[in-house]
């Protein structure tokens, strides 16, 4: 049975096991394979062959949980769906006892299955095209983190449209205006780029991390036009019919919150309980208390993923 590499996590807690011990505890869909394989949950793979096994072994034979296959998530909204978490807070803790975090970050690792519409193709999620202001990040970072730990196949593609500042009464969220056309063509394109690539996306998802900027608006306004944004955007295809739509509420004793803001968000997701949820952002905040720092922004991409997955929660 082989013994568990530094780079083996914890389905627990996220942090590497280290001394080649698993911590405890029932292993989860989340579970690294060489964890898993320490625990004693695998030893055989799924031909029968005792000894190391791949991951695409153990989700064969029903271990862990199977890959999704090509996933697409689109991330609207204002600057936190930007990013303003700080690369440096990579280094520093709590997040630098999962040294792997600064090794994507400054791409000793790198993500070679998860990629970000540039304009005119998908390209390798690196720190410097991830949509933020140089040396930032946003929740993108930890979702490519945890598709790479905890998928064997399939790619993670990443469409982003946000800006800082920004109320949904913009035109960059009304549909059927510039410069809303240009956010929603670029599903149009990427989907004419993925298709003469032989690529197909079998899950798309659409993120709306928005709503700082409209604190002080009511549950029925911003209701109206969040219904008319989330109209347009299926019509535009960027909420494909089967699509998931999660909804970053802004968490509570935060600069950027709104009751209001967050009424309507749960009451969109109660109307189409099987399309849509909403999530709450950690309140891991800036010195600003408006934007979430390092460990904010990979907890949330975190939670993302588990909530997409249905895998199990790791506290950062």
């Amino acid at each position: 049975m082989a013994v568990p590499a530094l780079s083996t996590y914890s389905a627990a807690t996220g942090q590497p096991i280290s001394g080649g011990r698993w911590p405890g505890g029932v292993l989860s869909g989340n579970a690294d394979l060489e964890a898993a394989q320490a625990a004693g949950a695998l030893g055989v793979n799924a031909s029968g062959v005792s000894g190391n096994v791949t991951l695409a072994d153990a989700q064969a034979a029903g271990t862990l949980a199977s890959d999704p296959g090509n996933v697409r998530i689109a991330i609207w909204g204002q600057s936190n769906a930007v990013g303003r978490a700080d690369g440096t807070d990579l280094s520093a803790s709590p997040l630098s006892s999962d040294a792997e975090l600064a090794q994507y970050w400054s791409g000793a690792l790198t993500f070679s299955r998860v990629f970000i519409w540039n304009g005119s193709a998908y390209a390798t999620l690196t720190a410097a095209n991830n949509g933020a202001t140089s040396g930032q990040f946003g929740s993108e970072f930890g979702l490519a983190v945890r598709w790479m730990r905890e998928t064997a196949s399939g790619n993670l593609y990443f469409e982003k449209w946000a800006s800082s500042g920004t109320s949904i009464t913009s035109n960059i969220f009304t549909p059927g205006v510039w410069p809303y056309t240009t956010g929603a063509g670029y599903r149009t394109s990427g989907n004419s780029w993925l298709a003469s690539n032989g690529i197909t996306i079998a899950r798309d998802a659409w993120v709306w991390n928005q709503g700082e900027s409209d604190a002080a608006m009511s549950e029925s306004t911003y209701r109206g036009y969040l219904d008319t944004l989330m109209a347009g955007l299926a019509a535009d295809n960027v909420r494909p019919a089967g699509n998931t739509d999660i909804l970053i509420q802004i968490p509570s004793g935060t600069a950027g919150y709104g009751s209001g803001v967050v009424a309507a968000k749960a009451a969109k997701a109660a109307a189409d309980p099987t399309r849509t949820l909403t999530l709450t952002a950690p309140a891991y905040m800036k010195a600003d208390n408006l934007h979430q720092n390092g460990r904010g922004q990979v907890q949330l991409g975190y939670d993302i993923f588990e909530q997409l997955f249905s895998r199990s929660h790791i506290a950062v």
